[in-house]
């Protein structure tokens, strides 16, 4: 993987992918390799820049589902970096859920819309 061109991870139904410090979600996450996630989130923690806050932009996500969701809760709470998330208020998950995590880190997570 070259790191100049970034990361990413797809699966039938969705992508996510990582530039420039930008973390893009697209698509439908329901049923996938919840291993194959960790395993990305893992990588991804070593891309990001310590040097600024990593942009997550959940707004073309359409469906997370609770263990996606759960598995996203750990990563942020090991991580040591600092979050902006973007999210789609008309997407009742994402304004529902999502700000949720601002709760559990508010030193290190905010949400944009």
């Amino acid at each position: 993987m070259n790191v100049s061109q970034g990361l990413s991870y797809s699966e039938p139904g969705f992508d996510i992918f990582f530039e420039e410090n930008v973390l893009r979600f697209t698509g439908k996450m329901e049923m996938f390799a919840y291993l194959a996630f960790e395993k990305f989130l893992h990588q991804l923690e070593e891309k990001i820049s310590p040097a600024e806050a990593c942009l997550i932009d959940f707004t073309e996500l359409s469906y997370l589902n609770s263990r996606g969701f759960r598995t996203l809760v750990n990563y942020f709470l090991s991580s040591s970096h600092i979050f902006v998330l973007r999210i789609n208020q008309k997407v009742t998950w994402q304004s529902q859920s999502l700000p949720m995590l601002v709760q559990l880190r508010p030193n290190r997570i905010s949400i944009r819309p």
